[in-house]
């Protein structure tokens, strides 16, 4: 293959020159799209000025030639009231990128407790390099080694920003972690510092996180930890406006209540909320949500007895 470049004929490998041509379509992709949205909110090149773009730059933009700053297409974006997600939908016609597509996959598999799918999403995610959604995957399925764990930590308290990926990694792997670092995380996510509390999107995968978070401390009787975590979702209404969201705080309650107050009003709670799920939700979620609460009250029903155990023997073993 060969270009002209400074009027000289330039040789250039095959592969080198499909790596320019995908740049190019890239570039033409981001450009196309930023300049049909202009057209459509009626605004010329010369408006952007007022943001401090010049219109060569959003020319050369559009037509493909160049890519923007990041800066200044954050600003030029705003100036047409448009949201970087927004523009990400337009870019990709409105198909979810490989982690979000990858993310609403693995949340299908596990409400259909399908562990063949679950694998193939473990697979294919380490393929394309989402190593901890792939081990996230995994865990659903097959037990984690202790290094595969540890990695996970390392991973989570290596972070400065937390995503949708980071956040749904935690709810599915949190009860693998020690106590102490379900609640060293959950101090950092379940702040009222915290700014993605502003972000709509972030709230399912937060209080799924939380709730999930709640359930493991409860079983494993951090009633103050579960609590707090309980009265930050309360205190911040992250479960009032979505059906889902609300339910899954009130059987997550109804388990709270279960262990710690009174076990026939938290299993009250559990059950109404159990049939909420099976009325309006489908199949598989109320069937996953079933079998997993079973699972947390054998469990804390479990510890109860133990504890009996040992108070009628007057001694504790180790």
């Amino acid at each position: 293959m060969s270009i002209l470049w400074n009027n000289c004929v330039i040789i250039v490998p095959k592969i080198l020159f499909a790596i320019i041509k995908e740049s190019n379509m890239i570039y033409t992709t981001y450009g196309e799209t930023f300049r049909r949205i202009r057209e459509q909110k009626k605004l010329s090149l010369s408006d952007f000025a007022s943001v401090n773009i010049p219109k060569s730059t959003l020319s050369r933009f559009e037509s493909g030639k160049s890519m923007m700053s990041f800066d200044k297409l954050y600003l030029a974006l705003q100036f047409m009231e448009i949201s970087l997600e927004e523009y990400e939908h337009f870019i990709n016609n409105y198909f979810p990128n490989n982690v979000n597509s990858l993310l609403q996959k693995l949340e299908a598999a596990t409400f259909s407790q399908n562990k063949k799918a679950v694998l193939e999403i473990a697979d294919l995610a380490e393929k394309e390099g989402f190593h901890f959604i792939a081990l996230a995957a995994k865990s659903l399925s097959h037990t984690l080694t202790d290094k595969e764990i540890k990695s996970i930590l390392d991973y989570l308290y290596g972070l400065n920003f937390w995503s949708f990926q980071e956040l749904s990694i935690f709810h599915q792997t949190l009860n693998l972690f020690p106590t102490k670092d379900i609640i060293n995380f959950s101090d950092f996510l379940f702040a009222p510092q915290q700014k993605f509390l502003n972000s709509q999107k972030y709230n399912q995968y937060l209080v799924q996180a939380a709730c999930r978070a709640i359930s493991v401390l409860s079983i494993r009787d951090c009633k103050d930890s579960a609590k707090q975590i309980l009265d930050f979702i309360n205190n911040h209404h992250l479960a009032t406006e979505n059906m889902y969201l609300h339910n899954l705080f009130n059987l997550t309650h109804g388990l709270w209540v279960y262990r710690f107050k009174d076990s026939n009003q938290g299993m009250q709670e559990i059950k109404k909320a159990l049939d909420i799920f099976k009325a309006v939700e489908s199949e598989g979620v109320y069937s996953y949500y079933h079998s997993l609460f079973i699972f947390y009250i054998k469990m804390t029903d479990m510890k109860r007895s133990k504890i009996f155990d040992i108070l009628e023997a007057g001694t504790f073993e180790d």
